[in-house]
């Protein structure tokens, strides 16, 4: 059988069961071994067939961060492959184009390989009038298109998001990644209707629908401004993919089949989501390290690490969006088991004392901690994402002498966030604990030189 690569990335025209059923073989085998001599021979890691299903050790766990990005690339072309040939042999045996959903689904899409493998080729029918109820309800002009698309779009996966973050707690990809996807997806699907649309008039219309989404979100006090910007870069990049797949699909098939492509996140979705909160994956712990260096010795430096005199106001603009900022330390005793509170501006961070090494280490655990901002709102609000990002474990100050006879003073805080994907959630926790560490160190070095006033 020759193998042509206009018959692999193609997704026009048909393709038989057994040809079909051969190159997926074929490509899982190339993926799968590549995957594994990548792991092996450049980050000597071992990499097995269950590593794909393991919630342990997925491509977005923020450890081993150059082995996931690049195994993320190299399954990019893998993914259009499947995903195009899945569209063609959905069309050979007379499905519908909407169904490619379950491309992207763990293991459902292995039963659906093997269905769509053994599934006999039919011949092409006439299409039908569709004088469904989303016939009937998509406007006739050109701009009237547009605005039902973004508004349907935005607000039908709305009860998906509130599923999965009230019923299921459960901040994951179904939410961050699935979500955005299938916006994307289905307002270029019903945006296109009975038209051709260009790849920026997509662009626009999936802007649209996610901005629709979050301006929803925040008239019903469900999530404030800060979190909605967080969220918006990804979510606007899963939505261009889920965008640009539906392009494909409406330019190969006729526009009343594709826009069936509706009933794929009413399907796909609620088992994403249940799927993903019935699982109780422990967040992977990240450590954030920020070093100053200060001309004064340790034992200056240590009596204003183990409690310190308040802060100034904050002048970083961070703190101004209503990340918690701290703004006094103080301990009750010494030695291990001394109880130090770092009080922020949502509250105190409550730190039993597990190292006492004077005047070198300084480690504590945090029984307790307040919450990490208070949300910008127009509304008084406590989103439960609040209870989840960024919670500290551990924390602790060492000392180090430097020559100079100035002190060297690293800051280091163990914490995890049950945000998915963390690979991108802890760049934006990451900043936030460094410019924390920043406003800590900078104050303790300010007091240990003398610039500023001592703990009294």
């Amino acid at each position: 059988m020759r193998i042509k690569l206009s018959d692999l990335y193609s997704s026009r025209g048909r393709i038989g069961r057994e040809r079909y059923a051969i190159y997926g073989l074929i490509l899982f085998a190339m993926k799968y071994n590549v995957d594994r001599l990548i792991a092996i021979h450049y980050f000597g890691r071992v990499w097995g067939p269950l590593d794909y299903l393991n919630h342990d050790r997925n491509i977005f766990s923020v450890s081993d961060t150059n082995l996931y990005l690049t195994l993320i690339l190299v399954a990019l072309p893998f993914i259009w492959t499947g995903a195009a040939l899945t569209l063609r042999r959905l069309r050979d045996a007379g499905f519908q184009p909407w169904q490619v959903a379950f491309f992207f689904l763990p293991f459902i899409n292995l039963v659906f390989f093997i269905a769509l493998s053994l599934a006999p080729t039919r011949n092409e029918s006439e299409v039908q009038e569709n004088l469904s109820w989303l016939h009937r309800m998509i406007p006739k002009s050109e701009g009237g298109k547009d605005r039902f698309a973004i508004f349907f779009s935005g607000a039908a996966t709305l009860p998906f998001l509130l599923v999965s973050v009230i019923v299921f707690r459960k901040y994951g990809l179904a939410l961050f990644m699935g979500i955005p996807f299938f916006v994307g997806f289905l307002v270029t699907t019903i945006g296109s209707y009975e038209r051709r649309i260009t790849w920026t008039h997509g662009l626009f219309l999936t802007f649209g629908a996610l901005a629709m989404q979050a301006l929803i979100m925040l008239a019903i006090a469900f999530e404030g401004v800060v979190c909605l910007a967080m969220a918006f870069p990804i979510a606007f990049v899963l939505g261009t993919i889920g965008m640009s797949f539906a392009l494909a699909i409406t330019r190969v098939t006729h526009s009343r089949h594709a826009v069936a492509s509706i009933y794929s996140f009413v399907l796909v979705l609620p088992i994403w989501i249940a799927m993903e909160g019935g699982t109780r994956q422990a967040p992977p712990t990240i450590e954030a390290v920020t070093t100053v260096d200060i001309q004064a010795p340790p034992e200056i430096v240590w009596k204003n690490v183990v409690e310190f005199a308040e802060l100034p106001e904050p002048s970083e603009l961070l703190f101004k969006t209503g990340i918690a900022y701290p703004i006094r330390a103080r301990i009750t005793g010494r030695g291990v088991g001394a109880v130090r509170k770092c009080e922020f501006s949502t509250g105190p961070f409550v730190e039993p004392i597990t190292t006492w090494q004077e005047p070198s280490l300084l480690a504590f655990d945090v029984r307790s901690s307040p919450p990490p901002m208070k949300e910008f709102s127009f509304w008084d609000i406590h989103p439960p994402h609040l209870d989840n990002f960024m919670i500290s474990k551990h924390g602790q100050f060492r000392l180090v002498p430097l020559p100079n006879g100035g002190t060297r003073l690293i800051g280091t805080t163990w914490y995890t966030h049950a945000i998915w994907p963390t690979m991108y959630w802890s760049v934006f926790s990451d900043y936030i604990i460094h410019t924390i560490h920043t406003r800590v160190l900078e104050h303790i070095k300010n007091l240990s030189e003398g610039n500023a006033q001592p703990v009294e």
